[in-house]
């Protein structure tokens, strides 16, 4: 039925409507896909991310050059404050609330995720300058945080040499850490008070990215005494399906909406 043929009363109430769900504005969650800091798939969960969008949050899958594109530290960070930065200058035509915005990323989008919350006053970080932003809070799937430490704790993998995947992220050089650069690229460097409140979730037998490097965040965290939880998926490797159970969601869901404000249901002006 095409709205031309409404009743008046309903035609009326269609406008309303049309009007109000036009000039509604929605939090953002910028989803960040894990890759090993290679190319990402950045619609791999989005079935998943599609539930958010259901709730009333605008959500965003953002990609970045990865390591086997050319891209090296910092380029995953850059690229991701690029993206929002299109996507806040577009604000208006993806009903963004601009002071609702919420972090969220797994594996190397997770720690992507945490160094973007962590270093937006450091125009290294960014393509052009610091822009200074708050967000509502960061969630981190299993994302890496002291890099150089990644080989003290059990994994299939190593990450140290310059053909490892962390390796590749810093130009295809071998890993050193004493090099000033593993404290640029280490977010505990940069854990301060006035952090954002973080969701933390790791499977304790994850052998890809080891369970210690979310224990170290959650650590320093704690130490700065910034808000945080931190969610133990016992028995769970890398990357499985047991972060998107129905348990999974039902805590990220109660995180988006204790530090996030959503719009209004209803409240329209008559026409």
């Amino acid at each position: 039925m095409s709205v031309a043929s409404l009743p008046g009363k309903m035609l009326s109430r269609t406008a309303e409507q049309l009007i109000w769900h036009k000039e509604r504005q929605f939090p953002l969650i910028l989803w960040i896909q894990g890759s090993a800091f290679a190319t990402q798939e950045i619609g791999l969960h989005l079935p998943h991310l599609s539930e958010f969008a259901q709730q009333g949050y605008v959500v965003a899958s953002v990609a970045y050059q990865g390591s086997d594109k050319g891209g090296e530290f910092p380029s995953t960070i850059r690229d991701a404050n690029a993206a929002l930065d299109f996507l806040l200058s577009h604000a208006k035509d993806y009903h963004i609330d601009t002071t609702q915005i919420v972090l969220w990323g797994e594996s190397s989008g997770a720690y992507t995720a945490i160094m973007m919350a962590l270093t937006q006053d450091d125009a290294f970080f960014f393509h052009n300058e610091a822009k200074n932003r708050q967000f509502k809070g960061v969630i981190d799937f299993y994302g890496p945080t002291v890099l150089q430490d990644l080989d003290l704790s059990p994994s299939i993998q190593e990450h140290r040499s310059a053909n490892s995947w962390v390796g590749a992220y810093f130009g295809h050089a071998a890993i050193q850490a004493t090099n000033p650069i593993m404290t640029q690229a280490n977010p505990l460097t940069y854990i301060n008070t006035a952090c954002p409140p973080f969701l933390i979730f790791h499977g304790t037998m994850d052998m890809i990215v080891p369970f210690q490097q979310s224990v170290s965040l959650k650590t320093a965290l704690d130490d700065a005494t910034v808000d945080n939880t931190f969610v133990t998926v016992k028995g769970s490797n890398h990357g499985t399906d047991a972060f998107w159970s129905t348990q999974a969601k039902k805590i990220v869901h109660a995180f988006l909406e204790k530090h996030t404000k959503k719009a209004a249901t209803q409240q329209v002006t008559t026409i």
